[in-house]
């Protein structure tokens, strides 16, 4: 999930936690439904603004990237037009006391999470009308809906599935009568910590459409796992349509692990880079990175639950306590991904050295370090910021010269990225 869906997530459903308040229905929601039409009206005056310019002569390829950023801000200023409705409207507190959805946790979340949520559809629909407008993809209600849809797959606003369904078993626990209102939300939480490591590889599977290796490359792959023991570890591609360079391992115990690469990266990274992709993915799952990530997210929202429990409940409170623990949240979660990834880089290139000859190994650490180095340039060369650090993810240049540092010697960064372009 990447940093807005789970900003999304985390900064609405918190103010769920808001003090009840009995606030008429009809001037808090309207108030609310205004402010985020007023938002998606702007969003489209945007994308038509960028279209008449493309019809006046702009240059359409400087024109998409103008739009592109122009809808970024958008969409991550609609996380304040949202905290505002559940706030300034008072949303978050008066939802709780409406008729039927006082006794449901689910019907709740979802008013919680609807300005947000609406607010990035406008966006990704603005987005659309664009490419339909210069002729990039079709207007069919077909192609929008599954456009729609892998839109939310890619970008990982499918999260929204599993957190519903987790809220309406919460809400089936807590009407069956078999356990109290407080103690149904732990059970599923801990049922949902348990049961996440075991289903999450089937639902990728399923929300992504993946298909078996071809026999051409099944063999050399099964090659590359069996050199560093991962032989058992399924591996699929993802169809993207060639639209996304990328690979992940799904699932937390062995047995349940799927690895997933991109049509893209499968048929059109050179084989010796490629190896090099699979091998940083493995190191993930040798040293656990999967789990320490997780636990990066603890310790933040345990020091939340003490402050709020110590302290007296008020809005205010409320508010300043979620906030730190989702700033904590980034800040831990930041660290310790940047931390992992440095780690997977220098791993990858030590099981590189065991790769069977079919492969062409590096011979020696700084091969391996210009190699890899030349996947993540590969893998990177035609996003719109290649080497910009994101909240995962370090820069690309910053990992080519801490590997080159790791193995021994230094390269001027001027030649180490002379490909870039």
């Amino acid at each position: 999930m990447n940093l807005y869906w789970f900003l999304l997530v985390v900064s609405s459903l918190a103010l769920g936690s808001m003090p009840a308040e009995t606030v008429a229905f009809g001037p808090s929601a309207g108030a609310s439904l205004m402010l985020v039409a007023a938002w998606c009206v702007l969003i489209q005056i945007a994308s038509r603004i960028t279209r008449h310019a493309v019809e006046q002569g702009v240059d359409s390829l400087a024109a998409a990237r103008m739009l592109e950023r122009q809808l970024d801000i958008f969409r991550w200023l609609g996380l304040g037009v949202s905290v505002i409705c559940l706030i300034g409207f008072r949303v978050a507190s008066a939802v709780q006391t409406w008729p039927v959805f006082e006794a449901s946790i689910t019907l709740q979340s979802l008013v919680l999470l609807t300005p947000s949520v609406m607010i990035t559809a406008a966006v990704w629909f603005s987005e659309q009308r664009y490419g339909v407008a210069m002729g990039y993809t079709e207007a069919s209600g077909s192609r929008v809906l599954r456009d729609f849809a892998n839109a939310m797959v890619s970008t990982g606003g499918w999260i929204l599935a599993p957190v519903m369904l987790m809220l309406m078993a919460t809400d089936l626990l807590r009407w069956s009568k078999i356990v109290d209102e407080q103690s149904s939300a732990v059970v599923i939480s801990i049922a949902g910590i348990v049961c996440v490591p075991f289903f999450v590889p089937l639902i990728i599977r399923r929300l992504w459409k993946t298909r078996p290796l071809n026999d051409a490359d099944r063999g050399w792959v099964d090659s590359v796992l069996a050199s560093v023991g991962m032989k058992h570890l399924p591996v699929c591609v993802w169809d993207t349509e060639m639209r996304s360079n990328n690979a992940l391992v799904a699932g937390f115990f062995p047995g349940l692990r799927t690895m997933i690469v991109t049509d893209r990266l499968m048929n059109d990274m050179p084989r010796r880079d490629l190896a090099m992709v699979l091998l940083h993915e493995i190191a993930h799952v040798r040293h656990g990175h999967v789990w320490l990530r997780m636990l990066a997210m603890v310790p933040s929202w345990v020091a939340a639950s003490l402050v709020s429990s110590f302290i007296a409940s008020s809005s205010l409170v409320t508010v300043v306590t979620n906030v730190v623990a989702v700033a904590m949240t980034l800040v831990s979660l930041r660290l310790v991904a940047h931390a992992t990834e440095y780690d997977a880089d220098r791993y990858a290139c030590r099981l590189a050295l065991d790769l069977p000859a079919e492969c062409d190994p590096p011979k020696t650490r700084q091969e391996a370090a210009e190699r890899y180095s030349d996947s993540l340039r590969w893998v990177t060369r035609q996003e719109r910021s290649p080497d910009r650090a994101s909240w995962l993810h370090p820069s690309v240049s910053d990992r080519c010269e801490r590997l080159q540092r790791w193995a021994g010697h230094e390269s001027p960064a001027n030649v180490a990225f002379s490909n870039l372009g």
